[in-house]
């Protein structure tokens, strides 16, 4: 059965994510060679993370996306630096104490559609050898153990709906990850006594957070208070801790502060939930439906020379029926404070449905009195989108971000219809990103089908209106633009340093015209496309994947050759796609990048000019090709240039039937061209169109593409 995601309406959720740009303690500038390693990377920064209670996650980049919630109630979120924890408030006496944090941590190794491993110590001798959420391997006395997988992810999300997190682990005394030993202390160390009070004055049981607000390299961490209180040991210096709480029905919820306190011997610190008496809301212009999302968010950004840390405190909640409140900043303040809020929310008839996706707030010192944000035509942009192609909305997931550079929060939703108005926070430097999903389920197993993402772009003015339409076909191989960030990565780049000499693209599969496809993905880890990549005719990449990533070539390489193929199944969707990419291309052609593209080294950064190409077709929503004299616009795009130089050919074939290829003239010059189409209806034998390109440059650059199942014919 495939589950619908929809936002109930006493959902609440409290999250604290990560929002820097660099990981804690790490230097802002690049490193200084790169791995042998391909790191795939538009499969794992934009996976879909299982987690040990069924719930999931997808993180592009610096901006989560909560898929699907497979737990009720709220939902917890604690995350600094790398880490990034995400769990139910079922679990808020057990994760961290008994559960290992990591198992939540959906940046780590420790989360995600593969099996991992994990030591078990029962409370004692005749507790029962099963565990929730684990498959138990083998016992020993006090000792078993076992692997979480996601069936038994699911399993657990099931019994919390029917018992409580305290009951399901009576039996247990600890559920590690296996992973290596914490790093030894650079600094002096303290032991500092938190002591937490709940809403209601009494001892808070939990995970809280920590974060150095003078020294970047210092970073933060959590820790989990037992009837109130925990001891750590932190490095002298200057502290912050927070607490994300909710009141007991999930109607209030609390982002609670403590000044910033400095830590120069051992100490006790206190953190008081009802210290957080500042509500923050945001008004809409226009009616809403239940259900809509809201999500506030508290971040700090520390930067200390060369280093930079960054992290937020985020609750997620009910829009119509939640309160949030933050704590009035009271003390020094140190590095970059930022509250703000952000709503998702449909609303609007079944003829003209429209969607709010709105970021506001205040930057620095938070007042005591009222946060209000107006979100109405003078502080919004419009966009038209619109979903084409064969697919159920019931079961796809979209949304539209609208965040700081440093990052924040998305929620995918079922879409309201296939044509709406998204009204989008706009000004101030926000970013703007969106994905979509045509197909996702959670059972048997996870899967993922027709995905498309929108690379983030500094948002339009207010009141400026912007066409979106998303699965266009013919769906084709496209390099991601270098993005808003300032370390911008290359689509397509050598870099040298430190004797290495680095190759880096990011050249996505089944893309549409203006957003970047994926193949369709399975778990555990099963993706439709496979890349390869030969240096000198040797092949140094052979592995399933997306062409996306990093790795180390022989420096006298002259000719690089990358070959992609993709696969979208046509169940559950109208039409099936194949494509299959090879490009090739003379070290020698490389010009300089921009100063801010980043290749992975320190020093040279080189663009390579790969090609491909862009298709305009009058197709039809549903991806047909009427029958007829139809032409086909091919764009013929370069790497790092606006508009390609030196084409010096293109090509074009079409097929009917799949087997068989005609010459289709093409027209055109410079980056422009056109090949000419006489489409038939419909028949035996006959029911798509397969498109055949090749491009070549007066550099010896190369395009060879063919994608079976290109359009439908009509009938």
């Amino acid at each position: 059965m495939t589950r619908r995601t929809t936002w109930a309406a006493t959902a609440a959720i409290a999250a604290l994510a990560a929002g820097g740009l660099a990981p804690l303690a790490a230097s802002a500038q690049a490193p200084s060679n790169v791995t042998a390693d391909w790191q795939a990377t538009a499969a794992t920064s934009s996976r879909a993370v299982v987690l040990p209670t069924g719930d999931v996650i997808r993180a592009h980049g610096t901006t989560p996306v909560l898929l699907h919630r497979a737990t009720s109630g709220p939902l917890v979120t604690m995350a600094i630096g790398k880490a990034r924890y995400v769990y139910p408030a079922a679990l808020q006496h057990q994760v961290g104490g008994v559960l290992d944090a990591a198992l939540f941590d959906v940046n780590a190794d420790a989360t995600g559609s593969t099996r991992v491993p994990v030591s078990i110590r029962y409370a004692s001798a005749d507790a029962p050898t099963a565990v929730p959420g684990i498959e138990v391997t083998g016992r020993s006395g006090l000792s078993a153990t076992g692997y979480v997988t996601p069936a038994s992810s699911r399993a657990l999300g099931r019994a919390l709906a029917t018992q409580s997190g305290d009951a399901l682990f009576a039996g247990v005394a600890s559920v590690r990850a296996m992973r290596p030993s914490a790093p030894t202390p650079q600094w002096p160390m303290h032991t500092v006594t938190v002591n937490v009070v709940d809403d209601q004055g009494k001892p808070f049981e939990g995970m809280f957070g920590y974060l150095n607000t003078t020294d970047a390299q210092k970073g933060g961490g959590v820790g989990f208070a037992i009837r109130g209180k925990a001891k750590i040991s932190l490095p002298q210096g200057t502290w912050q801790f927070v607490v994300v709480a909710s009141n007991a029905d999930a109607t209030k919820s609390y982002i609670a502060t403590s000044p910033e306190v400095t830590v120069n011997s051992p100490r006790d610190v206190r953190v008081d939930v009802r210290s957080a008496t500042t509500p923050i809301r945001t008004t809409l212009a226009k009616p809403v439906r239940e259900g809509g999302a809201e999500i506030t968010e508290y971040g700090r950004d520390i930067v200390t020379g060369d280093y930079f840390s960054g992290a937020s405190w985020v609750l997620l909640g009910d829009y119509e029926t939640g309160e949030t409140f933050v704590t009035p900043t009271v003390g020094a303040l140190h590095g970059t404070q930022r509250v703000a809020q952000v709503v998702v929310a449909d609303g609007g008839s079944a003829s003209a449905p429209y969607r709010y996706s709105t970021n506001s707030g205040v930057t620095g010192r938070i007042p005591a009195s009222p946060i209000i944000a107006r979100v109405d035509a003078s502080n919004t942009a419009i966009y038209r989108t619109k979903l084409v192609g064969g697919f159920d909305l019931a079961t796809s997931m979209y949304g539209r971000s609208a965040n700081p550079p440093t990052g924040g929060w998305s929620v995918g939703m079922p879409p309201p219809a296939r044509a709406f108005t998204e009204y989008v926070s706009t000004g101030g430097g926000l970013i703007h990103g969106a994905s979509l999903t045509q197909y996702i389920s959670f059972d048997p197993v996870f899967t993922e089908k027709g995905d498309f993402t929108e690379d983030g772009h500094v948002g339009p003015k207010a009141g400026t209106t912007t066409s979106d339409v998303w699965g266009q076909a013919p769906l084709h191989q496209a390099f991601r633009s270098p993005g808003v960030a300032p370390a911008q990565s290359c689509p397509a780049c050598l870099g040298f340093g430190s004797g290495v000499k680095g190759f880096t693209i990011g050249a996505l599969p089944l893309s549409d015209r203006t957003h970047t496809g994926s193949g369709d993905f399975t778990e555990p880890d099963t993706f439709t496309s496979h890349l390869t990549i030969k240096a000198d005719g040797a092949t140094i990449i052979d592995q399933d994947g997306h062409l996306s990533g990093a790795t180390a070539i022989p420096d006298n390489t002259k000719v690089l050759t990358t070959s992609q193929i993709a696969s979208r199944s046509g169940a559950p969707f109208t039409l099936a796609t194949t494509m299959t990419t090879t490009m090739s291309i003379k070290t020698s052609s490389a010009v300089n990048a921009p100063a801010t593209w980043w290749c992975l080294t320190q020093t040279t950064c080189k663009v390579l000019p790969f090609l491909s190409v862009d298709y305009a077709a009058a197709s039809t929503d549903a991806n047909v090709l009427p029958a007829g004299r139809q032409s086909i616009g091919l764009t013929v795009n370069q790497v790092g240039r606006t508009v390609a130089q030196g084409v010096t050919s293109v090509k074009a074939w079409v097929s009917y039937d799949g087997r068989t290829w005609s010459v289709a003239p093409v027209t055109g010059s410079g980056a422009t061209y056109a090949a000419a189409l006489t489409v038939p209806a419909a028949g035996a034998g006959r029911t798509v169109v397969g498109l055949k390109v090749a491009v070549t440059d007066s550099a010896g650059t190369t395009l060879s593409e063919q994608i079976d199942g290109a359009f439908l014919l009509a009938r």
